[in-house]
């Protein structure tokens, strides 16, 4: 009898049923912040020629039916847990492609793919609905991901191999004048006891290892200052870290209480009372 059981990094090891409710346990809000969530692989460099992008637009173009080039993102592979992080260079005979961006504007989705990359963003739109939860970003990011390893199997292409796996949430805090400054937010920025008041910029940079998800927790928190003059705190929590034989959808649901559970850590309980807090 031969072995059944996928490879480590295979599309079938990776697969998994999607999870079809929201985590009862998981630290939830009615009003959260988060105005961006990205779910992507990194695999193996494929020999994407100009092509392949457009064939598969032609596939996903229904849903996504603008696309925009930009440059690729770079090769960043984590280090194991107790290891110092590295990136990663992988070489090709072919130039090197861009990265598309598959979108859909009225619904604030994207597709972003280049020859080692795809990702599967949820973007708020300025007027749009609220944030849809986790299972359908990941929903939306995981069927997409499997058309296209369908896709680069008609192709005759190699079986792309997931080397690694990335979940971001972006949030976003207006700072008015009626609302809470940052150092009520996060408590984390507060300057020392001094004789001075509160920085009118912060801008603050963590990296913590994180075994369950066999890589790093990082988080980026700064104040912004928009075109029209409003501030705004940026939250940034990016788990990154290697799929282990449990699967794609088991590493997300790890990496998904990381950030959650984190990001309640790190903001205060004056702040998350405002995001309407429910467990």
């Amino acid at each position: 009898m031969t072995d059944a059981t996928p490879r480590s990094g295979s599309p079938e090891a990776l697969g998994g049923a999607v999870a079809d409710r929201d985590d009862g346990a998981i630290v939830s809000f009615t009003q959260p912040p988060v105005v961006e969530v990205v779910c992507g692989v990194q695999f193996g460099l494929l020999p994407l020629a100009t092509a392949h992008f457009g064939r598969f637009w032609d596939a996903v173009s229904d849903a996504y039916p603008h696309t925009r080039d930009l440059p690729p993102l770079a090769t960043l592979i984590e280090a194991p847990p107790g290891q110092v992080g590295s990136a990663s260079v992988q070489w090709s005979n072919l130039p090197e492609l861009r990265r598309v961006f598959f979108l859909n504007l009225e619904k604030g989705r994207l597709l972003q793919l280049q020859a080692d990359r795809f990702h599967a963003n949820w973007q708020k739109l300025p007027d749009g609905d609220a944030y849809p939860r986790f299972p359908e970003v990941f929903g939306e990011f995981h069927r997409r991901w499997k058309e296209f390893v369908d896709f680069v199997h008609k192709e005759g292409l190699p079986e792309p191999q997931v080397v690694q796996a990335e979940l971001l949430y972006i949030n976003a805090v207006p700072l008015t004048d009626a609302g809470l400054p940052f150092p009520r937010i996060i408590p984390w920025l507060q300057p020392p006891p001094v004789a001075f008041a509160a920085p009118p910029e912060a801008e603050a940079n963590l990296h913590f290892e994180v075994a369950e998800i066999r890589g790093r927790l990082h988080v980026a928190a700064r104040t912004v200052r928009l075109a029209e003059g409003l501030r705004v705190l940026v939250l940034e929590l990016t788990a990154r870290g290697a799929v282990g034989d449990d699967g794609l959808e088991a590493w997300f649901a790890a990496a998904r209480r990381t950030v959650v559970e984190s990001f309640a850590e790190f903001t205060s309980e004056e702040a998350q009372r405002a995001w309407g807090r429910t467990r």
